[in-house]
């Protein structure tokens, strides 16, 4: 039984080698998480340049939407 249990471990072990090796390999993830980033600090950046204006667009909206509902 000593002999059975040590093999498993073994082959246990090996596979989880296999799917580390696997995963540091793969940088797909790592780039698709860059480009995310990338994108939401593009979008904060616009948002900090036009804060004014998208301010007044959203608030002339509103009060056009107000409007049309008296």
């Amino acid at each position: 039984m000593g002999l059975w249990f040590v093999s498993k471990v073994l082959t246990a072990k090996s596979k989880l080698e296999d799917k580390v090796e696997k995963v540091i390999k793969d940088e797909t993830g790592e780039v698709n998480i860059v480009a995310i980033v990338m994108l939401i600090f593009v979008v904060i950046a616009v948002v900090a340049i036009f804060r004014e204006q998208l301010i007044g667009i959203i608030n002339t909206l509103f009060e056009k939407i107000r409007e049309a509902m008296e």
